[in-house]
């Protein structure tokens, strides 16, 4: 049925693709018409929300936008400037003007909260209620667990935001050298980066660790019945 895959879709997955798209942006682009900004995500995503065919051209277009944003470099001064205008065309798929580039590498940021994993499936026919319970409990633990993790990323890139922000302030009220913010602001990034990578790392060590837990309670569940 035509349309069907948008069910598929979690409205939290569509408002992380929109906050980890605007935490993006907003490290171009600094604080600057942040309400704008936000506006303009929010309306490409509904732009391929409606013209997507499938899940998978929805999420693959989204995760090329937001990887080529991760790619691109803020600008020399990191100050406030004008939001950038996302559009969406008949017959062109959404795009964005890219900012002037730096030279500076800041590599790309944690993926996890915007590719949604899909459930294990197993049939519902054969399955052991016992072993429909506790599959059902790793369901929940999993979900919670990835609602906690998003939240946690989220704030995390707010306290980076409002920190380079701060940053900006102060170069400007002690109008400092331009060679010097740049130096202090890319600093300042790349230790951004490094929390980053850390907080992703404990991320998915959780999420390893939950799902071993699941394996081995189904190992040992299998290991009874063989016995019997």
């Amino acid at each position: 049925m035509t349309g069907s895959w948008r069910q598929e879709v979690s409205p939290q997955t569509r408002n992380a693709v929109i906050n980890e798209m605007c935490t993006q942006l907003l490290r171009l682009h600094g604080e600057s018409d942040k309400e704008k900004l936000q506006q303009s995500v929010m309306k490409y995503e509904r732009a391929v929300w409606s013209k997507a065919n499938d899940k998978e051209m929805y999420l693959k277009t989204l995760k090329n936008k937001l990887l080529s944003f991760k790619q691109r470099q803020p600008t020399k001064e990191a100050t406030p400037v004008s939001p950038v205008v996302l559009t969406a065309g008949d017959n062109e798929s959404p795009q964005v003007k890219p900012p002037p580039a730096t030279d500076v590498s800041m590599g790309e940021m944690d993926m996890a909260p915007f590719l949604e994993q899909l459930p294990v499936s197993l049939p519902q026919a054969e399955m052991d209620p016992a072993v429909a319970k506790l599959h059902q409990q790793y369901q929940q633990q999993r979900v919670e667990m990835i609602k906690n993790q998003q939240s946690e990323t989220q704030k995390c890139c707010q306290a980076q935001m409002m920190q380079q922000s701060q940053m900006t302030t102060a170069h400007i009220q002690q109008n400092t050298p331009m060679a010097a913010r740049h130096l202090q602001m890319t600093m300042l990034q790349l230790q951004h980066e490094v929390a980053r990578n850390s907080l992703m790392q404990h991320h998915i060590n959780q999420q390893n660790s939950l799902i071993q837990q699941h394996y081995q309670q189904l190992a040992a569940m299998s290991n009874q019945e063989i016995s019997i």
